[in-house]
């Protein structure tokens, strides 16, 4: 089984560059030049309104982190069948040894840990149920740590310099509302109709579970307090996908297919070829494309508008482009305001 990296080559330059001017982009104003309408994220539990954590950042958008939520992700409630009962007691112990500082678990075989804090037990992974074919992505906050944008590693910093704030947790609840996008767009288009298919996903909380309220201040032209809530932590469950297949095709064709599928997409899904499986119909013959992870990638990495490439490295470069553009280049009294009108439906 084969699991995705998430881009991490696609945005190899932009890490070189983030290092070399770390300084650079940690730069605030001076503290004798205070700016009252600087953007501002408060953090706290829905039960626990006394502790609240600050973060002053002239990266934070609205979108994502005051528009995405969860509401939709919960119409695809893991279900209380006998399978799904027993998913679930699967995950509430695998949470308790997360909890208690465990790094390997009973039901569970680590896929991808890359964006995960053993130390500070937040962030997010990926693992394979040991006894059923699901793989799980987990992701666990806390106030303190959802606004940290440094305590899980340089790929988590870079979407939140990237994306207007953005971190795994929330663009992880876009999964499911963005599968649904998918499915809507292929299912009357004449190329890809039946050529694709997109492993079944649903989503899970846990038993005890505190939701985080986002409050941001000076995030737009208006002028009242926006809010958000998400939950502390969830998990999103997909079919696990066996990548054995005696299809002969080479890595350069493969690409062009990945660009052309993602272009018709308008790049709503992320072109590293490691979140595309190719197989071969047992009965038409026909070429079958699964698409791995149906994370929304505009929101990810702070795409808009209408986006096409040639080719991999043309998305490369332009990938590269846009960070630059976004962490060098952005102005400090920049007018925040919601710059992603997308909705995932």
């Amino acid at each position: 089984m084969r699991y995705k990296n998430y881009g991490y080559r696609s945005i190899l330059f932009y890490i070189l560059l983030c290092i070399i001017n770390f300084p650079i982009i940690l730069s605030r104003r001076s503290i004798h030049r205070p700016d009252p309408h600087f953007p501002e994220i408060t953090s706290y539990y829905c039960n626990n309104q006394s502790q609240r954590y600050l973060l002053k950042s002239r990266y934070i958008d609205t979108y994502p982190l005051f528009v995405v939520n969860a509401q939709e992700s919960m119409r695809s409630l893991l279900p209380d069948t006998p399978l799904g009962i027993e998913l679930k007691k699967n995950l509430e112990h695998f949470l308790k040894e997360i909890k208690s500082g465990k790094k390997i678990f009973t039901h569970f075989d680590i896929l991808c840990n890359k964006d995960f804090s053993f130390k500070n037990r937040c962030g997010f992974i990926v693992v394979k149920f040991k006894n059923y074919p699901f793989v799980a992505k987990l992701s666990i906050e806390r106030p303190e740590t959802f606004i940290d944008p440094f305590c899980k590693g340089i790929i988590p910093m870079s979407f939140f310099f990237m994306a207007g704030g953005a971190n795994r947790h929330i663009t992880g609840l876009t999964r499911i509302p963005n599968l649904h996008t998918i499915k809507k767009i292929i299912t009357n288009h004449p190329k890809w109709h039946q050529r694709i298919k997109i492993p079944r996903k649903w989503f899970w909380l846990p038993q005890q579970n505190n939701d985080i309220i986002l409050e941001g201040k000076n995030l737009s032209s208006q002028k009242e307090i926006i809010t958000n809530s998400l939950p502390s932590i969830y998990a999103v469950i997909a079919d696990a996908i066996e990548t054995s297949s005696n299809l002969l095709i080479s890595d350069k064709i493969k690409n062009k297919i990945i660009i052309r599928l993602c272009n018709d997409l308008n790049l709503i899904v992320d072109p590293h070829e490691n979140n595309f499986i190719f197989q071969q119909d047992p009965i038409t013959k026909k070429l079958i494309i699964i698409i791995v992870d149906t994370e929304h990638f505009p929101t990810m990495v702070g795409l808009s508008g209408k986006n096409t490439f040639r080719n991999h490295i043309d998305f490369y470069v332009s990938l590269t482009t846009h960070c630059a553009q976004r962490m060098f280049f952005c102005p400090k009294n920049r007018n925040q305001k919601n710059l992603f009108p997308i909705v995932l439906c």
